[in-house]
């Protein structure tokens, strides 16, 4: 119980350092504030297996390709844990690019897998959205 509580106090830490560096500059805050809750949300929700509020933030072309990559998440597959654990912010073209660790099991085997994912955000209108999710290393889903 204490190595979960050590695990997700550093997950915050690392948040808050990652997005304090956002933050910088007064201009754009908006945008990077709304990223922030973007990312967090979004990468929540794909832990948690809920696909019907992760959606909405995938781009439009890029739907059914973001499924079949998670086509097994929250039923055989499950994401145990996720860390945020590079970025880089273009605050002129209102983009991001945000590494992704992600940590998972599938139910069959009960065996720790993880998996390196880059995302590309990139503010569109008033809001952020997933543009592609690229494995990067690490095991397959």
């Amino acid at each position: 119980m204490i190595h979960l509580s050590v695990k997700r106090a550093g997950r915050l830490i690392v948040f808050s350092v990652f997005f304090i560096v956002l933050s910088c500059g007064a201009a754009g805050q908006q945008a990077e504030d709304r990223l922030k809750e973007s990312v967090v949300q979004f990468n929540e929700g794909i832990r948690w297996g809920r696909m019907q509020e992760v959606i909405p933030r995938v781009h439009p072309d890029n739907v059914q390709h973001f499924l079949k990559m998670h086509e097994h998440f929250g039923n055989e597959t499950q994401v145990s844990d996720y860390e945020l654990i590079s970025y880089e912010y273009n605050q002129e073209k209102k983009s991001a690019t945000i590494n992704v660790r992600i940590t998972w099991y599938k139910q069959s085997e009960m065996a720790l897998h993880t998996t390196i994912l880059i995302q590309s955000w990139e503010h569109i209108e008033s809001d952020w959205i997933l543009m592609t999710e690229t494995f990067h290393s690490g095991e397959a889903f």
